[in-house]
Order: C-alpha cells, then sequence, then structure tokens
C-alpha cells in the first residue's frame, strides 16, 4: 500500500465500521486483508474476512467466512458470500465508509438467515443449481420437457464430451450432433425421472449421500401416485442396478432440475431398496431445454406454439426471420424468390460465408441454414416451390388459413394489397403485417392489419375522396419521387437504406409479432420510426407533410385508420 498523508480510503473504513458496529476487524497479513471473530445470531462462532484491492471503493471487498459448521446462502464453497450485484447497484464513491458498512450489513444478513426462515428457503431455491455445481461429481446435457407428474424412464447418451438427455434416443444424438458439433457415442445409461411435489424441500447439500437418504427424501417428496411408480423400481430383485435418478421440482422454466448417479450392487439378488454397497454422486444438469432456454431471455412459451409465414427475407426479412427464432417462434416458413448475391451483404442478415460453395443459392435456403445452426430449436423451412414468387403462393387459401400470423417484409405495396385483398375478402383471420423501409435512413413503417375488421391495408391506401388507390398516406418522403438506383443497369437497381435502417423496422415487426402472437395487441395499428431526413435533403428530395408533422417524435404509433371509401373492406 502507497502510503499517503491522509488515512487512505480502506482504513478510515475499517475504522468507521468497527466503531459503528461494534466490532474488531484488524489487519490479517497485510493491508489488504483484515478479519474479525463474530458470532452470529444463530449462536454459531465464525470469522469474518475482508479482502480489498488497492482501488477500493470502485471495487467492493470480497468477504469471507471462515470456520463455519453449516450451509449459508449466497455463500459459495469457498466461503465468499456474494452480497450486491454491482451493475445494479449505484454508490456514492465519495464516501468509502459508507459503502464498506453497507457490504458488511448485506453480507451478514445472509450470514444470520436462520435455515427455518422463508428468507433463507428462497435464496437458497435461487441459488440451488450454483450450490449443487460446486459437488457434482458429473454434468449432463438436459433437453427434455420438464412438464410431467408421473415417473418415466429415460435412456442417456453418452458423448466423447458429456452426456445428452432428451425426449427420445433419436432427438439425444441429433442435438449432440448439430447443435453441439460432439460425437455421440452408441452408448446409452439408463435413467428415471422423478417429478417431487410442488414445495418440496430442497436436498441437503454435501459431497456424500446414502442410498437410503436418497430414497428417503425422494419417498417423503412425492405424490401418492408417483411414490407407488417409484416403489415398484425398488421392489425388483437384483445383484446390480445402475441409474440415473432426475429429480424435478416446480413446473417448466422455472423449474429445479437435479440428479443422483445410483450404482449398487450386491453379492446375491435381492430387492433393490434393501441394496447396501453403492456409489452414490451428485449431478448437474446443465438445462438446454426451450421452455428454460426461452425464460431466460423473457418469451412467452405460447409463442413457440404459433405457426408464421414470412414473405420476402431480404434485407429487413432477414432480420425480422432471426428475430422470430430468437424469441422461439414455433414454426416459421420462408418464402423468396431472390437469389444472395455479394451486393446483399452489408444490408443482409447473412454474412459473405454464406456465399462459400455453390453459386446462386436462394436467400430462403440460407436463412434456414443459418438459423438452424443458430438456435436449437428453430423450426425453420424455406418453401423450395417450383414456383417461388408471393404472387403465386398468396391464391392458395387453404394454406394461408393454416398460419397464426403472415409478415409479408417484400416492400411491394402490390403485392401487400393484393394478399390483403384475399384475406378480407375470404374472411380469413389471419393477422397479416406489412414491413418496409424509406430510403436514406428517413424511416420505416409496420402495418398491422386483419385483426380487427373495421380497416384493412388498402384503407391507408385509398384516397379519403374517392375510392381511387394512392401512395401510402402515411409515407415520410413527398409523394412521385423516385429513390431507385443502380451501379449496374437496371438489374442492380435498388433502394438507398441501411443495415441500421433495417434492423430498426426489423425490430419493430419482431416486437409488434410478438404481441400479436400473445394477444396482447387486438387492434390494426400503424408503427412508423423516423430518423433523420439530411442525409435525403442533401440529395434533393424532399419529406412529406407526415413526417414535418412528427420530425422529432422517434416512434409514431396510431390506429390504422377506417377509410369509408375504401372499396375492399367498406369498414365493416
Amino acid at each position: 500500500m502507497k502510503a499517503s498523508g491522509e488515512k487512505n480510503a480502506i482504513l478510515s473504513s475499517i475504522e468507521y465500521l468497527n466503531k459503528v458496529r461494534n466490532v474488531d476487524f484488524s489487519v490479517a497479513g497485510d493491508e489488504l486483508q483484515y478479519s474479525c471473530a463474530l458470532e452470529l445470531n444463530t449462536g454459531e462462532s465464525v470469522i469474518i474476512r475482508l479482502a480489498f484491492q488497492e482501488i477500493f471503493p470502485l471495487v467492493f471487498p470480497d468477504i469471507y467466512i471462515q470456520d463455519s459448521q453449516r450451509m449459508h446462502i449466497h455463500t459459495d464453497g469457498n466461503g465468499k458470500v456474494c452480497y450486491f450485484d454491482g451493475s445494479s447497484v449505484l454508490f456514492d464513491l465519495q464516501n468509502p465508509e459508507q459503502i464498506l458498512l453497507d457490504c458488511y450489513d448485506k453480507a451478514l444478513e445472509n450470514l444470520n438467515a436462520s435455515c427455518e426462515t422463508s428468507y433463507y428457503k428462497r435464496e437458497l431455491k435461487k441459488e440451488f443449481n450454483a450450490y449443487w455445481l460446486e459437488n457434482a461429481k458429473q454434468h449432463i446435457i438436459w433437453t427434455r420437457n420438464v412438464h410431467q407428474n408421473t415417473c418415466c424412464t429415460t435412456r442417456i447418451l453418452h458423448t466423447e464430451s458429456i452426456p445428452v438427455v432428451s425426449e427420445t434416443e433419436l432427438d439425444a444424438k441429433a442435438f449432440a450432433q448439430n447443435a453441439l458439433g460432439i460425437k455421440a457415442e452408441n452408448a446409452w445409461v439408463n435413467g428415471i425421472i422423478i417429478p417431487l411435489r410442488s414445495g418440496a424441500p430442497l436436498p441437503q447439500i454435501k459431497e456424500n449421500y446414502k442410498w437410503s437418504e436418497v430414497r428417503k427424501y425422494i419417498t417423503a417428496n412425492v405424490t401418492t401416485s408417483v411414490k407407488k411408480q417409484f416403489e415398484q423400481y425398488l421392489n425388483a430383485t437384483s445383484s446390480s442396478w445402475h441409474r440415473y435418478l432426475f429429480l424435478i421440482i416446480g413446473d417448466g422454466g422455472a423449474s429445479i432440475v437435479f440428479a443422483f448417479w445410483v450404482s449398487l450392487s450386491s453379492k446375491r439378488p435381492v430387492k433393490i431398496s434393501n441394496m447396501v454397497s453403492h456409489q452414490i454422486e451428485p449431478v448437474y444438469i446443465k438445462r438446454y431445454d426451450q421452455e428454460y432456454l426461452l425464460k431466460r431471455c423473457g418469451s412467452d412459451m405460447d409463442i413457440s406454439k404459433k405457426n408464421v409465414l414470412l414473405l420476402g427475407c431480404g434485407s429487413v426479412g432477414g432480420f425480422i426471420a432471426n428475430n422470430l427464432c430468437q424469441i422461439g417462434v414455433g414454426s416459421l416458413d420462408i418464402l423468396d424468390k431472390d437469389v444472395f448475391s455479394v451486393e446483399n451483404v452489408h444490408r443482409h442478415f447473412l454474412g459473405i460465408d454464406m456465399l462459400k460453395g455453390e453459386k446462386g443459392k436462394f436467400k430462403s435456403d440460407l436463412v434456414q441454414q443459418k438459423l438452424q445452426e443458430m438456435y436449437p430449436y428453430a423450426e425453420v423451412s424455406s418453401l423450395r416451390l417450383v414456383n417461388r414468387h408471393a404472387e403465386a403462393f398468396i391464391q392458395d387459401v387453404q394454406r394461408l388459413q393454416a398460419y397464426d400470423l403472415i409478415i409479408s417484409a417484400l416492400g411491394e405495396p402490390t403485392i401487400n394489397l393484393a394478399l390483403s385483398k384475399i384475406l378480407t375478402e375470404r374472411r380469413i383471420r389471419v393477422p397479416l403485417i406489412c414491413c418496409f423501409n424509406e430510403p436514406y435512413g428517413i424511416g420505416g413503417h409496420v402495418i398491422v392489419s386483419n385483426l380487427t375488421s373495421d380497416s384493412c391495408l388498402r384503407c391507408i391506401y385509398t384516397d379519403t375522396i374517392s375510392s381511387d388507390i394512392v401512395s401510402f398516406r402515411g409515407s415520410l418522403v413527398k409523394e412521385g419521387q423516385n429513390f431507385k438506383k443502380n451501379l449496374s443497369g437496371c438489374g442492380g437497381s435498388y433502394v438507398p437504406y441501411s443495415a441500421l435502417d433495417s434492423q430498426q423496422t426489423a425490430l419493430i415487426a419482431a416486437r409488434t409479432a410478438a404481441n400479436v402472437l400473445t394477444g396482447e395487441l387486438t387492434s390494426n395499428k400503424v408503427l412508423s420510426w423516423l430518423g433523420s431526413e439530411v442525409a435525403l435533403k442533401n440529395c434533393g428530395y424532399e419529406v412529406s407533410e407526415f413526417f414535418n408533422k412528427y420530425n422529432g417524435a422517434g416512434l409514431v404509433e396510431y390506429t390504422l385508420p377506417p377509410n369509408p371509401k375504401c372499396p375492399i373492406c367498406q369498414c365493416k
């Protein structure tokens, strides 16, 4: 510690802590380590050690408990106490004495918690998997559904690195090879999945277990029907029995899943429940199941049951497809007639690596390949039809009815209006989202229709005086301007906007899709994001009155307006 004319922050904070809390922390080894003997509220005598870094209070001290005879919440196997998440708490760095006092008080709150209190039990449950991991002798990857109320057997696949358990043997092999990229051996071990009753207490966490206490814990914490099923396994006669016992507390993504490896043997055949010679090992379960992963990212599990059609997976559509897989959409069909080319690279979800190998690949085929490599439960299908044109596909009314949502990222209003007309006139109650960018980063739009019958997409493309079709009435640019550019003739024409613009539009579209699929959004809407007009004006173009009205608003959201002049829905 560097000498200073003033008391350093650590020393002054220690003196303050000693005075305010009537404790006696003193140097333990060097000027960065301090310790004190304490008696906790539970009557346990322990040593508390504070370990500082020289840059305190910018970095909080590590706090350890020593000589403890019991398990404490938020405390790892080395006695280190977790007391604050520094990323979520704001402290006044000009007051190091108070910072140390707050750290000490929070650590003592955890250490003083009695095993019988609801706080202790609640916090232990939150951190149970971390505690279990410290003593686990084996790790297993879990990809199964956890929703069950009966005992069942399962098979565990051995691989070159870590065993995998799934719904079926085929699923386990596919997950190991495709999602994890590890070689699956043709070797299997048996297991039993045992759902514990709701609110069952957690087992004591330790290194060594007896077969009798494992049996007792299970039978004391299952329903009557599950107990009978489990006892059927135990009543079998054998001279050897080797199983993984998978235990589940709770239901769904918040469930706790842990396991024991049980290896029993006997000199002669006896009931499994009576076997004495045993090897019991705690097993840590690394959860890869879909419900757990979706819950971790804040997704609604109901979305995993939905079927979505995406028309167009270009600059906007590619990012939408990625976002839909991230939120866990159950099934995604993609239709796009365009081939991916080098000109697409800098504003598309796909990168230049997708141009390797065979040339002339369709965007939708490549997007499917990419997404299935990225997300283990992505059910993505590129519609490899003889005719990949959306104009032909939307005539298949029966197929349109099979979807929970249709998203058009084609950016072609003529096709969008034709699709909306089919849905409206055939009374197909499938929500429709149309999304597109406007040029030079000035903004983008997401239009939701067919949720209600009081308006349709054609309403906002219909003149309010006559029934004539007009340009999109929410446009951000003045009507009658041509924005298409080309660098290599007509075949290379494009509308100038960037990948950032596409991602902005795609993000709004994906959020809107999620709200539609979960039932949160129930009315037809228009969502428009407004960017900067500088680039557009510098190129000699003009903005619309709509843009001038809402300039600076960022995101404009309004009800898709009914139009009595609309020849399609007639606002019925």
